[in-house]
């Protein structure tokens, strides 16, 4: 929902609000995924989950993302990886910076911001359609269906080396 009012915001010209709606829909999408994973493969209660995952948004990113998707043994972990590192690099700020210094951002880089994100979500959900070898793999394929029409080779190939430039 969040994703689509961040496309909203973009075609409004709201390039700022379109940064925080998508960064918005970003971290649910990790938060949720991450919740799941914690609870059906790792069996924990909620209360130790809130406790994990309540280290901010960076270290969820960092200390649980990554290292879940290297325990789900994903068929792209290295071009999520890259993907998911080169955004904490190059755009993670991004969204901070229109809160709390009231930056402005272009259409280009809403443009930018807004593919880096769909890549993330794009490239963790094609990734989990192969693995169905755990609870939270099979809750998760049930409910995230795949876009046939989306090049996942297009967006991989993107994030094969680890060599990220910043902006």
């Amino acid at each position: 929902m969040a994703m689509r009012k961040g496309e909203r915001s973009f075609y409004k010209s709201d390039y700022n609000l379109a940064i925080v709606q998508i960064q918005t829909a970003l971290e649910v999408f990790i938060t949720n995924f991450l919740e799941r994973y914690y609870k059906l493969d790792e069996n924990l209660i909620d209360e130790e989950i809130k406790k994990k995952l309540g280290c901010g948004y960076a270290n969820v990113v960092n200390d649980h993302l990554l290292k879940t998707i290297d325990n789900l043994n994903l068929d792209n972990s290295n071009e999520i990886k890259n993907c998911v590192k080169k955004y904490m690099k190059d755009y993670y700020d991004m969204r901070n910076k229109i809160v709390h210094t009231g930056a402005t951002y272009k259409k280009e880089d809403a443009i930018e911001f807004k593919e880096i994100v769909a890549d993330i979500i794009r490239l963790i959900t094609f990734s989990m359609k192969n693995t169905s070898d755990s609870d939270f793999s099979k809750e998760f394929n049930m409910y995230n269906i795949i876009n046939k029409k989306i090049d996942i080779n297009e967006i991989k190939n993107k994030y094969k080396k680890d060599t990220h430039e910043s902006k």
